[in-house]
């Protein structure tokens, strides 16, 4: 606290008794950390402030990152980038940022309220949508080599990956094998990708073929549940399945979200 004085010559100030008690001062080192993964919860409160979705569409868009496998979901439903969400949006970055914003998303949203209110022509959006993603399109298409080479050093190619497993009912040549998340066997001539069922254990067959009229695709085994149950799979059977035969093994668990047994 000072005061003013007009005794004082040299400064004019006079100092005031303090009653104030001083502590000691220390000095430590430490190193910032980042922020924590973002919860559940916090990604929806992020996305209603942006706009982005609606109370029947959130949590669809959550599901869908997941199962694209951008994200993880971890401990305390925290959500953690996979390694391809992080090279996937920094190829985006790289491009269009826009593509990676919410902005675009919202204002598509926006949009759509307006509509629904009457506020906004539904042609004239539609039109305006369709040409701004069409220019988007064009732009990612003429520089699609910077995603090419963000994911040729993050990733290892599919050729160089996995072990021989079952034959190529078209070629006649081995699928090889990739584990993933997701597995999936991978012809290396043709490139080629036959996703395999996620949940169980995927194992080499006999060298049989798939009965099935038309389909020469050697058989891999499945084998899922407690006890185990085995099943015969052919990939290309599995992924181009014919109406009459049904669901899957585990589809029924997992269109009732219960996961396979």
């Amino acid at each position: 606290l000072f005061s003013a004085s007009s005794q004082s010559s040299s400064s004019g100030v006079n100092v005031a008794p303090s009653s104030a008690s001083y502590a000691s001062l220390d000095v430590k080192e430490r190193m910032t950390t980042p922020p924590g993964y973002l919860t559940e919860s916090e990604l929806i409160g992020k996305m209603e402030v942006h706009g982005i979705g609606t109370d029947a569409s959130i949590a669809t868009h959550i599901e869908n990152i997941q199962k694209r496998n951008y994200v993880e979901l971890a401990s305390g439903r925290r959500l953690i980038p996979s390694k391809l969400g992080l090279v996937l949006a920094s190829g985006y970055h790289l491009i269009d940022t826009s593509l990676v914003l919410p902005q675009v998303r919202a204002d598509i949203e926006d949009q759509c309220n307006k509509i629904a209110k009457g506020l906004a022509d539904k042609e004239a959006v539609l039109n305006r949508a369709i040409d701004t993603f069409a220019a988007k399109f064009e732009n990612f298409v003429t520089n699609i080599t910077k995603m090419d080479v963000l994911f040729g050093s993050s990733f290892a190619k599919l050729q160089d990956v996995g072990k021989p497993f079952t034959r190529c009912g078209l070629t006649r040549r081995y699928l090889q094998y990739i584990t993933g998340p997701p597995p999936r066997l991978y012809n290396k001539f043709t490139e080629q990708v036959y996703p395999l069922p996620a949940g169980g254990l995927i194992k080499q067959a006999t060298g049989q073929k798939c009965p099935v009229e038309g389909c020469s695709f050697e058989l891999c085994l499945y084998q899922v549940g407690q006890p185990t149950r085995t099943f015969p799979l052919c990939p290309y059977c599995f992924n181009n399945p014919k109406p009459e035969w049904g669901k899957p093994p585990g589809q029924d668990d997992e269109d009732a979200g219960m996961g396979l047994d």
